[in-house]
This record gives structure tokens, C-alpha cells and sequence, in this order.
């Protein structure tokens, strides 16, 4: 019984360093703000015109 308890308490903190490790603070780790903004672009967020406008400003 005390193996089944420990083994799942190891699955439980392994989903969770994984979860945490791969969110980030705001769910982008390891992308740079110009990914950012194109998967903004592509999902809608963002039309064409805002979309050139934010890509001029991190250019600049």
C-alpha cells in the first residue's frame, strides 16, 4: 500500500515541476516577443494593422 502511495505522490510532483517549469511566468518560455506576436496575429488577436505596428515598435 505505503508503494502505491509513493508512487503516486512521484507522479503528482513530477506533473507538477513539469507543469511549472514549462508554463513560464506567462506561458512563453523560450519565446522571443516577435513569436509572441505572430501567434497573436494568427489566432485573431490581432489584425494586420496592429500586428505592423507592434513589430515596428519592437524593431525600433
Amino acid at each position: 500500500m505505503w508503494i502505491i502511495a509513493l508512487v503516486l505522490l512521484g507522479a503528482i510532483l513530477h506533473y507538477l515541476l513539469q507543469a511549472s517549469t514549462k508554463s513560464g511566468s506567462d506561458g512563453s518560455q523560450g519565446e522571443n516577443p516577435l513569436d509572441i506576436l505572430k501567434k497573436r496575429c494568427a489566432g485573431g488577436e490581432l489584425d494586420k494593422e496592429e500586428f505592423d505596428r507592434m513589430k515596428k515598435e519592437l524593431e525600433s
